[in-house]
């Protein structure tokens, strides 16, 4: 561990924001990318870039570079991403750190994930339904991997088995479907027109 580092040289590095308790990094903060959400404060020691919430956690818990485990993240509490206040980070996971999203409502799950081909209405009536996999892919417009993730629970999980759909609820989500369907091959077909016009 770097002997000029401390975490007085956190301290006076960030913004401490007296309602929340963060400390806000002022230095470097990374820029959001597909792979993580951005925000996160960074700093360079022994010409390495490193996670600033990070490396102070080691410093404070005194762990060695070589003592942290890639695979071990340095989570916050707070749920920001620049925060380097020690009190505010657990080491955990991946799966600590997946855990601990869901609970705080972070991820984009089901229907609010904008990959998301099925509503959470076609899963209820999905899972009610006798119809084959390859069936119900045909009339959702999924493939049958889909279909059987969603129907033994292995996707979809927040939605726990319920009663029988009602017939308005079934016409509904076919309808949904349908429209959702529909807005992605109009913007499918926007997109052609516009590459064919360039």
């Amino acid at each position: 561990m770097a002997k000029t580092l401390s975490i007085e040289h956190f301290r006076e590095k960030s913004f401490q924001d007296p309602n929340s308790g963060c400390w806000l990094w002022q230095g470097f903060v990374s820029r959001k990318s597909y792979t993580h959400r951005g925000g996160y404060g960074q700093i360079t020691k022994d010409n390495k870039v490193f996670l600033a919430h990070r490396l102070v956690y080691q410093i404070v818990h005194k762990i060695a570079d070589a003592d942290m485990p890639s695979d071990i993240f340095v989570c916050h509490k707070c749920d920001t991403p620049s925060c380097v206040n020690p009190d505010h980070l657990f080491m955990g996971t991946a799966q600590d750190n997946m855990n601990d999203c869901l609970k705080k409502g972070r991820i984009a799950r089901g229907q609010r994930n904008a990959k998301s081909k099925l509503t959470e209405a076609d899963v209820i009536l999905i899972r009610q339904d006798s119809r084959s996999n390859s069936e119900l892919g045909k009339i959702f417009g999924v493939n049958e991997k889909t279909i059987r993730q969603a129907r033994v629970g292995e996707t979809w999980t927040h939605i726990p088995p319920g009663p029988k759909a009602s017939e308005e609820d079934a016409a509904r989500a076919k309808h949904l479907g349908y429209m959702r369907r529909k807005k992605k091959h109009e913007a499918w077909k926007a997109r052609r027109r516009k590459e064919k016009s360039q």
